[in-house]
């Protein structure tokens, strides 16, 4: 399974790196209530699952048990 040098292929040699400027992005109010809206789905179904194993360890059972 290959043990030798990863090498740069010879394309890439002696040339110079393009770097990025500037970045551009278009947010609406569209795109502003969908990343809302996923954010809350997320936060909805994760707080369900941590009740559902909540709820699963029987609460009542281990605070009558408490000393």
């Amino acid at each position: 399974m290959g043990g030798g040098k990863m090498e740069r292929p010879d394309d890439f040699r002696g040339q110079a790196a393009e770097y990025i400027d500037s970045v551009t992005s278009a947010t609406d109010l569209v795109v502003v209530l969908q990343l809302v809206g996923v954010g809350i789905l997320l936060t909805i179904v994760s707080s369900l699952a941590a009740v559902v194993t909540i709820t699963r360890y029987e609460p009542l059972k281990i605070l009558s048990s408490r000393t």
